[in-house]
Formats: structure tokens, C-alpha cells, sequence
């Protein structure tokens, strides 16, 4: 197909689906449709559609863009579709979208980034393969068989795959091992900003509804044991999850069944009520003030007189009435948060041991392999070997 012809269809279907849609020959961009213009490249920072490996590929960046590379193997050019998003792009999104750019895009383009990505569809990874096949029809001429099936190509951290499977890790299991740390820890806010998983479905049944379903309440199981791991009774467990199990089988779309995890809700829940048994929530303002200039500040060297001059109280009446609303003195609560937070570097990190203990403020790394073995009853090492 002649240059003319390609850039016509290629304007066409970018207008049609406002998503954008860029031709390449080497790795020179030769031309963009795109339903909101912008002065930068918004493909470079994650795909080099100069690449030597000339194959069908999709990507999905650690912020959930979506991007697609498709060959034309008769000649250098390449077409790159995308990005397309899912949900909405807010000004701290767009911030680490700018940091997770290799090369980095420009602090000064964050208004810009957020109404170019905003302008961009928000689409599933599912609906977003079709259109990549659909492309490679046009320019190559043939449909993509099970040999250009779109295969992986990381970025950063994968978290959704296509094509062959045998020759990569598992993309989605780092996201459940994550949702399961969370919840058993009670790390609600952690689980609001990992986001919904954009991953490719498994298939579990004939219809699309159905997996999803299945997938879902495989979510829902997996926080059901992970909440009871995290110290919340059985019973309680299982009734929220019967609870999510009704709501799931009455949904009659998969857009309903996105409606009951939105926003992560579902694992949220879970960890709300894992976190009030960590740390009951007090009816005192004055102890919910310490507990959230703890959770803010847990990597700071906090003593029990700092957190008493924010609360403006003695830290003799706040030592005592913490103990007495939560059952636990404030050293061993900041302690407990620390360690915490640690469990999730050494589990999800490369930080050396030594790394850990001065991000998380302490006096030394074998004060901080003391504290932790103390909460934990293992040495960092130990927890790294067995979680990392």
C-alpha cells in the first residue's frame, strides 16, 4: 500500500475511534492523527518504533497506557497506535506519567499531557487488540494468525500480555501479590492508587461475561483469604464475600461488573475492616491525628514528643490515652508501620537491607534487622527469600 492510501485510512480510522494513530519509518515520525495535537512525542518516552525486533507488539505502561506497534514487513514504516488510557488522567497521575517517560517528558507539558491523554479513548486491553489486528490487516494484507498474535514488550513493569505466554513471567502476578500485601496489611489507600488491573481475562468460560465474572470472583476469593491472613475473623470474611458473590451473578454486562470494583472497591473493603482490627479506630479526634501524622510521616524518625506537639498535647496524657484506645503504646504503632512498609520494599523492590533501614529512618541496619525481627519474628533477609 502507497503512503497516500495508508495516511488516508489511518486519518479515517483515528477520527473514527479518537484514537491516535502515527506512522513511522524507522524511527522517524512521518505523521500523527490524533484527536487533541501536541507539540512532543507521546509514543518515544515508552516504544521505539525503530526497533530491530519487527513484530506485532502491545505495551501497557506501569500508569495503565496502552500503546501498539504493528510492522509493515514490506517496507521500514511502522504504525504505532496509541496511547489509550483507562480512566480518567487527574494532575498526580500525569506526574508520574512525566516520571515514568524513558526519556522523560517536561514537568512544564503537565496541562498539555492531561488534556491530550484525556482527549484519548479510554478503552480495555481486549477492544484495544482488535483495533491492533485490524491495522495489521490494512497495511500487511492479511489477517495476524496465531503466529502475529500482539506479544509483550516491558515497560518498566509488565502488567498485561498478549500472544505466547510460555516465554514470559505471569504479568498479573505481581499485581496480586500486591492486592493481597495490601489487604492483609490494611493498606487501603495503596490499593486505591495500584488502580483496576488492565490485564487480559483468562478464559474460564465461553462468554465474555461469564470470565469476567469468574475472574472477578477469583479477586474476591483471593481477599477473602487475604483479609483472614491480615487477623479478620472467617465469618466476617466470607459474609462480605457472599455479599460481592450475589452482586457479581446478578451483574447482566461486563460495565456492571466494573461498576462493583470501581475504584478497587472490593479489595478496599476488605482492607478497611483488616486495618480497624490492626488499628481500631478511635472516636477520639485527637488519637485519629496521630494516627494520620504516624501513617503520613512513617518514614521519618518520629519520637512520641513530635506527635504530641501536632496533636498539642502532653505525650504523657497521648502516650496513655493511645494505649488505651488502640492497645498499643506509640513506639510499637510507628514501629509496626515502618516494618511494614519495609515488608513491601523487600517484597517488591531490589533496596538492599541497608537501603530499607535509611529510607524508613533508622538509627542503624542492624537496629532496624532487631525491630523487625521483634514485630515479625524473621530477619529482613529472611522475609525478602521467602516474599521477594
Amino acid at each position: 500500500m502507497d503512503d497516500p492510501l495508508l495516511l488516508y485510512e489511518l486519518e479515517c480510522l483515528s477520527g473514527l475511534t479518537s484514537v491516535p494513530i502515527s506512522l513511522y519509518r524507522g524511527d522517524i515520525s512521518a505523521e500523527t492523527f490524533a484527536p487533541y495535537k501536541v507539540r512532543f512525542d507521546m509514543v518515544i518516552p515508552w516504544l521505539d518504533p525503530g526497533d530491530k525486533d519487527r513484530r506485532l507488539q502491545t505495551v501497557i505502561t506501569d500508569e495503565l497506557l496502552l500503546l501498539g506497534l504493528v510492522p509493515d514487513e514490506a517496507s521500514d514504516r511502522s504504525i504505532v497506535i496509541g496511547p489509550v488510557r483507562t480512566g480518567k488522567v487527574d494532575e498526580e497521575r500525569a506526574k508520574r506519567i512525566i516520571a515514568s517517560g524513558r526519556p522523560a517528558l517536561q514537568d512544564a507539558d503537565l496541562q498539555e499531557i492531561m488534556l491530550y491523554l484525556n482527549a484519548c479513548p479510554d478503552w480495555s486491553a481486549e477492544r484495544f487488540s482488535v483495533l491492533i489486528k485490524l491495522v495489521y490487516s490494512m497495511v500487511n494484507g492479511k489477517p495476524a494468525g496465531a503466529e502475529e498474535n500482539p506479544t509483550v514488550r516491558e515497560v518498566h513493569r509488565i502488567i498485561h500480555s498478549g500472544g505466547d505466554l510460555s516465554e514470559y513471567e505471569d504479568p498479573s502476578a505481581d499485581y496480586e501479590k500486591k492486592i493481597l500485601f495490601y489487604v492483609q496489611h490494611g493498606m487501603t489507600a495503596s490499593i486505591r492508587q495500584l488502580g483496576n488491573y488492565m490485564g487480559d481475562v483468562p478464559e474460564l468460560a465461553d462468554t465474555p461475561l461469564r470470565m469476567y465474572k469468574n475472574a472477578v470472583i477469583i479477586l474476591n476469593s483471593l481477599c477473602q483469604r487475604a483479609a483472614i491472613a491480615g487477623g479478620l475473623e472467617p465469618e466476617i470474611s466470607h459474609r462480605i464475600g457472599l455479599g460481592y458473590i450475589r452482586k457479581i451473578e446478578a451483574a447482566s454486562s461486563v460495565a456492571e461488573l466494573a461498576e462493583i470494583n470501581r475504584n478497587m472497591q472490593m479489595a478496599a473493603e476488605y482492607s478497611e475492616r483488616v486495618a480497624q482490627i490492626i488499628c481500631p479506630e478511635s472516636s477520639d479526634p485527637n488519637i485519629q491525628k496521630a494516627i494520620r501524622c504516624i501513617r503520613r510521616n512513617f518514614q521519618k524518625k518520629l519520637t512520641v514528643q513530635e506527635i504530641a506537639s501536632h496533636v498539642h498535647l502532653s505525650k504523657e496524657y497521648l502516650s496513655s490515652r493511645f494505649h488505651a484506645e488502640t492497645g498499643m503504646t506509640l513506639p510499637k504503632y510507628v514501629a509496626t508501620q515502618k516494618v511494614v512498609a519495609a515488608e513491601e520494599l523487600l517484597a517488591f523492590t531490589d533496596m538492599s537491607i541497608a537501603d530499607i533501614a535509611a529510607f524508613l529512618s533508622f538509627s542503624s541496619q542492624s537496629y532496624f534487622q532487631s525491630v523487625f525481627r521483634k514485630i515479625r519474628g524473621i530477619t529482613p533477609l529472611q522475609y525478602r527469600q521467602l516474599h521477594h
